[in-house]
């Protein structure tokens, strides 16, 4: 008896698995996981350990639009030392695993304008998404970016729905949830923050 139950028990796990689909795969963790996960690997580099996020850049893997948070696969992450000469590290994330961290030394000034995401927020970009589809956005976009503009108190999310410069797009404060609309002037280069301006 026990064997039969054993044998049917076994037969059914495999038929579960069979139900499953071919691609499935683990979903890629979060931006806010992954930003904590790529800044262990920056400040334990020699001269970097009080090394701050400048901004976080998030794509499809293939480039294409995206409609939702989870079609967002691919990240890169950028680091400013806090003394000269500023250095910067960059940590890129893709197919589920970290890429070797790339140090830049001697990099010049910090971006002027862009404040450290620090400390992280707890707003995941599955809310931030939520919460502009809440406010009418329903566009498919190329590209979300996490910083902290100076003119704002708050870290955001910025989502991209064009990739040319003086196209409409929208932001989403990560404490307050508060949905601006700005205009970039351009775009994230190398994992830079964009300049942009509210209208």
């Amino acid at each position: 008896m026990k064997n039969t139950l054993t044998r049917l028990f076994a037969l059914s796990l495999l038929a579960a698995c069979a139900a499953l689909p071919a691609h499935a795969s683990a979903a890629t963790p979060d931006a806010i996981v992954l930003a904590r996960q790529a800044a262990l690997r920056v400040t334990h580099i020699k001269g970097f350990g009080s090394a701050y996020l400048v901004a976080a850049d998030g794509a499809t893997a293939t480039g294409k639009s995206a409609t939702s948070a989870s079609a967002i696969t691919n990240w890169s992450f950028l680091f400013y030392t806090t003394t000269p000469p500023y250095s910067t590290a960059t940590v890129k994330y893709a197919k589920g695993k970290f890429a070797a961290t790339k140090i830049t030394a001697g990099s010049g000034f910090p971006i002027i304008g862009v404040g450290a995401v620090k400390p992280l927020p707890t707003m995941t970009v599955t809310r931030a998404l939520r919460i502009l589809r809440s406010d009418g956005h329903t566009r498919a976009f190329f590209i979300v970016q996490l910083f902290h503009p100076l003119i704002s108190p708050d870290s955001e999310y910025l989502f991209l729905y064009s990739k040319s410069s003086g196209t409409p797009n929208a932001t989403v404060d990560t404490v307050t949830g508060k949905v601006t609309y700005t205009k970039v002037t351009s775009g994230p280069a190398n994992g830079g923050p964009p300049s942009y301006v509210v209208y």
